[in-house]
């Protein structure tokens, strides 16, 4: 007698091979229409690459670039960190190109690692969220913090050491993202019947230097400010307002995209 163990197996490595060929089927069409441009045509992208180009001149001292730039830590930076590396090795348009392609990569890749393995199916319905607005306006690091943010959340969920990388990754790409994270973290947090202190602690760290930034200087770009009584309420006024206003922004039909991850992350 047989044992039928072994038809599951093959059942489940057919498919496996099935899903692997139609997520490659998906990657090629969302990517392909970028294959044939000289430039991308993001709105913001120019001066992302600019700012990785200098970041990389920085690194190897070039002297123009040291004569006109200094070289500091804040959020929203990872986006040009990747470009600055990658060209290291690649003209700076082929940069731009892998960013994105990079972007279209790993997004789906992280969504995956996020769901329950009975769920793993709506990576698919990912592909339809990526060429977003955020995308198309060039908004490079804020690309890269949509997989953080799942990588992140997943890596929380299984209890995974790969948490404190990614999180961190999450803190450096951008801060509104990773506000957002903390609120899911803590929903999480309460609801997880195995207590995770360690790493609530450890994102609470980088948490409180995008506060402190906040109130500091009215913006989450910067982690040096000088507080003051008068600077705390009127940079906490100012940027309440700002994120009143981008909350209702976000109620646009072309952020449909966003919203779309935001649905993923509830399935």
């Amino acid at each position: 007698n047989m044992n039928p163990n072994i038809f599951d197996y093959r059942k489940n490595n057919r498919n496996n091979k099935d899903s692997l060929i139609l997520f490659i089927l998906f990657y090629i069409i969302v990517i392909f229409p970028f294959f044939h441009l000289k430039y991308i045509p993001f709105h913001d992208l120019p001066q992302h690459l600019v700012a990785g180009a200098v970041i990389k001149a920085i690194i190897f001292n070039e002297e123009l670039a040291k004569n006109f730039y200094i070289a500091g830590f804040f959020p929203n930076i990872l986006g040009w960190l990747i470009i600055a590396f990658l060209n290291i090795f690649f003209y700076i348009l082929t940069a731009s190109k892998l960013v994105v392609f990079l972007y279209f990569l790993i997004t789906p890749l992280s969504i995956y690692y996020y769901l329950d393995d009975d769920k793993k199916w709506v990576v698919f319905l990912s592909f339809l969220f990526l060429n977003n607005i955020f995308l198309n306006m060039g908004y490079v690091n804020f690309m890269f913090s949509i997989p953080l943010l799942f990588l992140s959340l997943g890596a929380f969920k299984r209890n995974s050491n790969l948490f404190y990388l990614s999180s961190f990754l999450l803190f450096l790409s951008h801060a509104f993202t990773y506000e957002i994270f903390m609120i899911i973290l803590l929903f999480f947090y309460a609801i997880s019947k195995v207590k995770q202190h360690k790493k609530i602690l450890f994102s609470m760290v980088f948490f409180c230097f995008i506060i402190f930034s906040v109130l500091g200087n009215g913006s989450s770009s910067e982690l040096i400010g000088i507080l003051t009584p008068t600077s705390i309420i009127t940079n906490f006024v100012n940027s309440v307002a700002f994120e009143i206003g981008g909350a209702f922004q976000f109620f646009r039909p072309d952020y449909i995209g966003f919203f779309g991850f935001i649905l993923i992350m509830f399935l």
